[in-house]
């Protein structure tokens, strides 16, 4: 096994400990990644960033008063995804990191573009992505690539439009992890004793 494999099936039992938290199947990332038409993938995976990005944001504006904590649940679940106060500039303000904003804002712009227009119900992403003034900004955005060359990640994903999905699912499994660990883990009581336990 590869380390590229090895990555994969780590972030993807990771991203699933985040479902599993939230009650969705753990049959669910799989099944987004198959999804029939590039509309019904972007517009699963645009669904599940949003309940990441939902949870993350409740998690770190949960506001401790005396014993209890005060629900933002409802503020937050009104909130857009993009815009100026929206879900992404909460993230970016507790430091989620830009290349995860960026990514969770790119898939709802393409979303938006399927959404918005249902001619382009069976249209491939990349053609929906193309059709857009900033298709360059966008695509660099989703793809997490060291050796970004425009014109090749074009081409390459052309011939194989599972490409471009497999770069999205890597971007979404790192933000489930990352959401799961960060906010959503149940914290190990402290003790005085380190732990030990691996998992």
């Amino acid at each position: 096994m590869n380390d590229d494999s090895t990555r994969f099936e780590h972030l993807f039992r990771e991203a699933n400990k985040f479902c599993s938290f939230i009650g969705l199947s753990d049959k669910l990332i799989i099944g987004i990644y198959k999804a029939p038409s590039d509309w019904e993938f972007i517009l699963k995976v645009d669904a599940l960033l949003e309940a990441a990005a939902k949870q993350a944001v409740k998690a770190s504006m949960g506001i401790k008063i005396g014993p209890e904590f005060i629900s933002v649940d409802e503020f937050v679940d009104a909130l857009p995804i993009n815009g100026r106060t929206s879900l992404v500039s909460l993230l970016r303000v507790s430091r989620m990191g830009d290349e995860f904003c960026d990514a969770i804002q790119s898939v709802r712009m393409l979303r938006n573009a399927f959404a918005h227009d249902i001619r382009q119900i069976d249209e491939p992403l990349i053609s929906v992505l193309l059709k857009r003034n900033d298709a360059v900004s966008l695509l660099r955005k989703l793809m997490p690539i060291e050796k970004y060359e425009h014109d090749e990640v074009i081409d390459h994903i052309k011939k194989d439009g599972s490409y471009f999905r497999f770069c999205i699912l890597d971007f979404v499994l790192r933000i489930l992890m990352l959401v799961y660990h960060v906010t959503l883990k149940p914290k190990q009581p402290e003790t005085g004793e380190p732990n030990m336990e691996m998992g």
